[in-house]
């Protein structure tokens, strides 16, 4: 469904807080089309360091936080409660006499019942769940972005149309579900982590809520996962967890998650930072091949097109590379230069 955006926000600030690259990424492309500057931060001290920064150098403060929950270290409930009393104080002290609260807001994986009133009594104003839909997304920059720094937008049935192909171009949602899956799993492994007792059958009221649909939803969260290329270690650990999940072995999922989850998380960064320098010698490519285009340069175009053919460049780039190709061998070397500036295009607005 097209998501018409209702509003741009090109004055305010918001930071995004999540230990996941591809979570900020996909922030990102989420928040782009509304026009805010965007920070980021990998961790609460981070986050804590950023905006107390802000305020030392006189800058305007964030108008929005969107915080993860379950971060290594300090987590989101962590963060929050030292920006609070950081803000509290400087209240007490009227350092600022127009200072306000900053708008916290949970993303969380931990979609479990009663958790919007507990992230209210620990500091955050509202809560998002895992995966974000942009639905939820443009209420809460609705609900908390201050009035007069919204810019209300007037929008017909065409230009949803045409706004919803430029959110596509900002936001990969293949990615929210791949970063969707460690979310999951990090919620489970903290779960998990938290037990005082290794008994199969959890019945106490501390673990009532580690019921058999409880590790149902697990089990499922692994089977899920495409295990196809990972490599034999990690497969085995996928069965072993699965099996654990059926079987309620609460001492065997506490044992194994977190490398499982940390395996992954790792395995997930490489695979960005792999994309990013893939990114950029298509990119340099890209360049050489303007200029070879510009000046004529027949064999020089066959050598950067003979080496881009020996890289893996993955399906999207690789149908670049084929119209370009064709574009070639039929010598339209002006539509070659507008595909490639097409591409430049799409990648400086993601």
């Amino acid at each position: 469904m097209p998501i018409a955006i209702r509003f741009l926000i090109p004055d305010s600030k918001v930071l995004v807080v999540d230990d996941l690259p591809v979570n900020l990424q996909v922030a990102r492309g989420l928040l782009k089309p509304y026009g805010p500057q965007v920070d980021t931060a990998t961790s609460g001290q981070e986050a804590i360091d950023l905006v107390q920064r802000h305020c030392r150098a006189g800058d305007k403060q964030y108008d929005l936080i969107l915080m993860d929950h379950m971060m290594p270290g300090m987590d989101g409930v962590e963060t929050a409660k030292v920006i609070r009393a950081w803000e509290n104080e400087r209240q007490k002290n009227n350092e600022q006499s127009e200072f306000s609260l900053i708008p916290i807001v949970a993303l969380t994986a931990n979609a479990m019942q009663g958790m919007k009133e507990f992230y209210l009594e620990h500091g955050f104003q509202d809560y998002i769940s895992k995966p974000v839909d942009p639905l939820l997304l443009d209420d809460a920059i609705n609900r908390w972005i201050p009035e007069d720094k919204r810019i209300e937008k007037t929008v017909d049935k065409q230009a949803a149309a045409t706004m919803f192909q430029e959110q596509k171009a900002h936001v990969n949602f293949a990615k929210i579900m791949e970063a969707h899956y460690l979310d999951k799993l990090n919620h489970y492994r903290v779960s998990f982590e938290s037990l005082s007792s290794f008994d199969e059958q959890p019945k106490s009221a501390e673990l009532a809520k580690f019921d058999q649909a409880y590790f149902e939803k697990f089990t499922a969260l692994i089977n899920s996962l495409d295990t196809a290329d990972m490599d034999p270690g990690l497969r085995e650990t996928a069965a072993l967890l699965k099996d654990a999940g059926q079987r309620i072995d609460v001492k065997i999922i506490r044992e194994t998650l977190p490398a499982f989850y940390e395996a992954l998380k790792i395995r997930q960064e490489n695979e960005v930072q792999d994309k990013r320098q893939l990114g950029k010698i298509l990119y340099d490519n890209l360049q050489k091949l303007k200029k070879a285009i510009l000046s004529e340069e027949t064999e020089t175009i066959k050598t950067i097109m003979g080496e881009l053919g020996t890289i893996d460049l993955g399906p999207l780039w690789r149908e670049l590379y084929f119209l370009l190709n064709d574009l070639f061998l039929t010598g339209d070397t002006e539509k070659a230069l507008g595909a490639i500036s097409l591409w430049e295009r799409m990648q400086s607005r993601g």
